[in-house]
């Protein structure tokens, strides 16, 4: 890491360790989430609600299409056969045998299972927070820190790296951490309800173009 950079290199190299520019930082600088910020976190929701969907979806669509078709009736009707099956798990196994019975509720169930997992997984802090588009701003100076989990049979080691500010963590990635002079005066723009970091410069970057702009006003 470089001691001699000036505060727009640093920014510069923000720009490309967090993926943001100069528009985005503006817009959060006026205490607002980005277009792109936004179509970027929903990402982050919609990869656990879609799995959830999938795998609740995943096992009613092998058995219903089956039943359709075995029993010659519309894909509408096979689907309270299958419900009527799986709630009377005895009739269940006379008709179709044990093995067949359970399995069939086995892979519902697990596939429900999943479906209740990945739910779970839900960032639900982080959707409020994009519906609300709203931008926290902390100042302070920042750490940069990495931590190292050793694995066994010499496997390579799990490092992450992290910036620290005044009792708060935010886990960035490589070129993040490389990225700014630890122990500097930083902006960060968060979330207010996930403390998401979305971006951030250092403070000198900030106040110069404070500066800029009432000379331009």
């Amino acid at each position: 890491m470089s001691f001699f950079r000036s505060s727009q290199q640093v920014l510069d190299d923000l720009f490309k360790a967090l993926h943001f520019s100069s528009e985005i930082l503006e817009r959060n600088r006026k205490g607002c989430l980005a277009a792109e910020q936004i179509k970027s976190l929903a990402v982050r929701c919609i990869q656990p609600a879609f799995l959830a969907f999938i795998f609740l979806l995943l096992p009613l669509l092998l058995w219903i299409p089956m039943i359709s078709a075995q029993q010659q009736v519309s894909f509408l009707a096979a689907a309270p056969i299958l419900f009527d099956d799986l709630s009377h798990l005895s009739q269940s196994i006379e008709a179709h045998g044990r093995f067949s019975a359970l399995f069939r509720l086995g892979t519902v169930l697990l596939g429900a299972g999943l479906a209740v997992f990945m739910a779970s997984r839900f960032p639900f802090a982080l959707y409020f927070d994009i519906l609300d588009g709203t931008v926290f701003v902390r100042e302070g100076r920042l750490i940069a820190r990495e931590e190292q989990t050793i694995r066994p049979n010499g496997r390579d080691p799990i490092e992450k790296y992290f910036l620290d500010m005044k009792g708060d963590r935010f886990q960035v990635n490589l070129a993040a951490f490389r990225a700014i002079e630890s122990g500097a005066l930083y902006v960060v723009y968060l979330l207010p309800r996930s403390q998401v970091l979305v971006s951030l410069e250092p403070k000198i970057a900030k106040q110069k173009a404070q500066d800029e702009s009432a000379l331009a006003g």
